[in-house]
């Protein structure tokens, strides 16, 4: 769980990007501008592409750390300030559904206690999330390291939400 030494300039960076998301979402006197919601994220997806260079170089698996937490919590705040300043149809908002998505499964997994009907609408949700990373991959209106990063969450998801194969 500890950090390479080059990822933590990375940590620094990402919490001044929290702390920054955290006084934004703090400001009641103003909107929420679209301009400074997105210059945050082209921060944050700076050190994520950072990030991924790095760890390419890894051997073996990676054991998440604190800068992995870390840049979930920014990944969820960033997700609803898409959703508030109306940019509900772009990836970056998908993450913190994902996320929801991710722990009700891994619950409805743990206790066992769940039905075929249950998945089915589980499956449709993530069907539109994937349809939305997906067009924003195909039209690159997203950098790669953002898409990658909700693929993979989404096919998380999607490991929970296939029904088991009865023998």
């Amino acid at each position: 769980m500890s950090l390479q030494p080059e990822e933590i300039t990375i940590l620094e960076k990402v919490i001044n990007i929290r702390n920054r998301l955290t006084a934004l979402k703090q400001n009641r006197g103003e909107y929420i501008k679209s301009q400074d919601v997105l210059n945050i994220y082209q921060a944050v997806v700076k050190q994520v592409e950072k990030l991924n260079d790095l760890r390419d170089q890894e051997t073996g698996p990676h054991v998440p750390n604190r800068l992995d937490t870390l840049l979930a919590d920014v990944f969820s705040l960033l997700s609803l300030f898409f959703l508030t300043i109306g940019k509900a149809r772009e990836c970056p908002a998908t993450y913190s559904q994902i996320a929801s998505m991710r722990q009700l499964l891994d619950h409805m997994n743990e206790s066992a206690v769940y039905t075929e009907a249950d998945l089915k609408s589980f499956r449709s949700r993530l069907d539109e999330l994937r349809e939305i990373v997906r067009n924003d991959k195909e039209s690159g209106l997203h950098p790669p390291a953002m898409t990658k990063l909700l693929d993979r969450k989404l096919g998380e998801c999607g490991t929970y939400a296939t029904p088991p194969s009865n023998p």
